[in-house]
């Protein structure tokens, strides 16, 4: 168990599912070893011409960043909140906007930074395989996961122009960065994380 738990602190989960030898997919095997009567049984609740929701922000979603967020939105329900990836993107992400802008914007985005790390570690893993939870605070834990993202682009990839970190104000805190997500946005969407009942849980 202690060898997971530290894969999941620091792998790339697609990676590691790629891997069939990887610690991560040697265990989805031995526990998880029929997911196609799941899939099946998902498939079979599902109405058929479900209501989809479409995203109505203007332009194409940004896809890396809304992958970076799901994978961190279950990294939180598994108990791995925070991995070095976004600590080290944290540090990384106030010194180049200092050297791209100025100081005080980079000590700005490395004060929003901190406030984002000590709100996901203090988020709970998903309790008794519960995954989703009451809908305002879901779209908050959403928010952040996206939030994120900004921060584990910088370490992954660098500062890139049009990173929302470049156009915080002199007194951005936290809740304005979140404020920046689109709520059409597919991890803030209502009922996206509502899956069917039977598959809501997990273990016994």
């Amino acid at each position: 168990m202690s060898v997971l738990y530290s894969t999941l602190l620091c792998m790339s989960l697609t990676s590691e599912l790629n891997d069939s030898k990887s610690p991560l997919s040697r265990f989805m095997a031995r526990e998880l070893p029929a997911t196609s009567r799941i899939t099946g049984s998902v498939r079979s609740r599902l109405p058929l011409r479900p209501r989809t929701v479409t995203p109505r922000a203007a332009g194409r979603p940004d896809y890396r960043s809304l992958g970076r967020a799901i994978d961190r939105r279950l990294r939180i329900a598994f108990g791995s909140p925070v991995d070095s990836i976004l600590v080290e993107g944290v540090v990384y992400a106030g010194i180049d906007v200092a050297a791209v802008a100025t100081r005080a914007a980079g000590q700005v985005v490395h004060g929003i930074g901190q406030a984002l790390l000590s709100e996901l570690k203090g988020q709970p893993a998903a309790h008794g395989g519960t995954l989703t939870r009451p809908r305002r605070d879901e779209e908050r834990l959403s928010r952040l996961c996206f939030v994120a993202s900004h921060f584990e682009e910088v370490k992954r990839a660098g500062l890139r122009p049009g990173n929302p970190l470049l156009q915080l104000g002199a007194t951005a805190v936290l809740d304005d960065l979140l404020d920046q997500v689109p709520p059409t946005s597919p991890m803030t969407s209502p009922g996206r994380w509502n899956l069917p009942k039977p598959i809501t849980h997990w273990g016994g």
